[in-house]
């Protein structure tokens, strides 16, 4: 009588079922098989009972000091946590619905009329006619297409440092983020979201896990994004205030969405420059109104870098493959050899730390290459410089100021200055 294999067999042909298909990790037990297949479906019922889902995604049910689990800096020690298996396979469900957008883009999100899409996607399930914002954006959290917030004008994010409305996803989902948390020398390790005590509270993480979950049907979410900003009062959209991109179709879905708005400006921030350049290469365009700043994945580290910095080529190749692909560093000023613009609100606190404060929409340009966020993040990032280098950093962050001084006062062109000799 023939006798089964055991699993544990040494000589077994293929060991791949003892693996879980999600973390590559031994299997789990029984238990923890059936909590991962859960994946999306969990993450919502998480959302609507209250879960706390910043520390929920990292094992643990808050990141408060009174937490048995951890010590004296749980959100430090926290940050570099692995994501539960439940998250990542929600993370996987996710990027595989992504993928039905058309990884060129191209989606046309406005009608013939200049309606929104949203609108006839309303109608058509709903059968009512009169069509308003309050109801389109019931509509938009009753089927769970994505976060739409009661407390904005316009369903989105209101970041109180920047001027307009932002997109933004958890940072639990972040794919590169994810494996430089641990990196002592990278930007993710001093998260600046991270850092922000609000953006860990429950609503805010659940709006984010609204968004990344409506991703998964992503044609629905694109419509009711265009829809929103087009509800949206300011001309400035920001794209990942929170978060990063989740492939090259979350490009496109960004891409399509600036292009059916062209009266405003985007700036989207990424370090998934990989996915980037995948989706350029399949045919993806980037519109005029759309800045894509690509991010240095250390500190002290200029855009421009080393010619042997892996890092540095990949945003020199991408910058050079579309003049609206600029670059960012992080505590890297003092380091340019040539002008660097400094971001005047960095490591400022109150009105000081608002880009309104300075007059500054500095992010949205793509005719500034690069953009140095000097102290920017948690205290972790906070570096002190050398007397040399201190007198560097002072010299970009005055020649920031004086670009900021002229925009304010330009000078007059309706003004005869040729007495003067000028």
């Amino acid at each position: 009588m023939a006798r089964g294999i055991p699993h544990n067999a040494l000589l077994h042909d293929d060991n791949s079922h003892l693996h879980c298909e999600i973390c590559r990790d031994p299997l789990h037990p029984p238990l923890m098989q059936d909590v991962i297949k859960l994946s999306i479906d969990e993450i919502r019922n998480q959302i609507n009972q209250g879960t706390q889902m910043w520390a929920g995604a990292r094992g643990e049910e808050n990141f408060r000091r009174d937490n048995p689990n951890l010590g004296d800096e749980p959100v430090e020690e926290l940050r570099t946590r692995d994501i539960q298996p439940i998250y990542q396979q929600a993370l996987k469900e996710v990027r595989e619905g992504l993928s039905q957008y058309p990884i060129e883009g191209g989606v046309n999100l406005r009608h013939e009329d200049g309606s929104h899409i949203m609108e006839h996607i309303y109608r058509n399930e709903t059968g009512r006619n009169v069509v308003g914002k309050e109801a389109i954006g019931q509509f938009i959290r009753d089927n769970e297409i994505k976060g739409h917030t009661v407390s904005s004008p316009d369903g989105l994010s209101g970041p109180s440092k920047m001027p307009g409305s932002s997109e933004d996803t958890p940072t639990w989902a972040c794919p590169i983020g994810s494996k430089l948390r641990g990196d002592p020398n990278s930007v993710c390790r001093g998260c600046y979201v991270d850092s922000i005590l609000h953006t860990k509270h429950d609503s805010v993480q659940h709006h984010q896990a609204r968004n990344l979950l409506g991703l998964a049907k992503p044609h629905r979410y694109a419509a009711a994004l265009s829809y929103q900003i087009g509800q949206s009062p300011g001309e400035l959209i920001r794209l990942n205030s929170s978060g990063d991109m989740q492939g090259p179709h979350h490009f496109a879905i960004h891409s399509d969405v600036a292009r059916a708005h062209p009266d405003k400006r985007f700036w989207l921030s990424t370090r998934e420059q990989n996915s980037l350049e995948d989706w350029l290469n399949a045919g993806g365009q980037i519109p005029s109104n759309l800045t894509i700043r690509v991010s240095q994945h250390r500190q002290h580290v200029p855009i421009h870098g080393t010619e042997e910095d892996k890092q540095t080529k990949k945003i020199s190749k991408l910058m050079a493959m579309h003049p609206n692909i600029v670059g960012s560093s992080v505590n890297a000023s003092h380091l340019y050899d040539g002008d660097v613009w400094v971001c005047p609100a960095a490591n400022k606190k109150g009105d000081e730390g608002t880009c309104e404060y300075h007059g500054c929409d500095a992010c949205w340009n793509p005719n500034i290459p690069a953009i140095d966020y000097t102290g920017h993040g948690s205290k972790t990032m906070h570096h002190s410089l050398d007397e040399m280098e201190a007198m560097f950093a002072e010299t970009k962050r005055r020649w920031t100021e004086a670009q900021l001084r002229a925009k304010e006062n330009p000078v007059s062109q309706d003004i005869d200055l040729s007495q003067f000799g000028l």
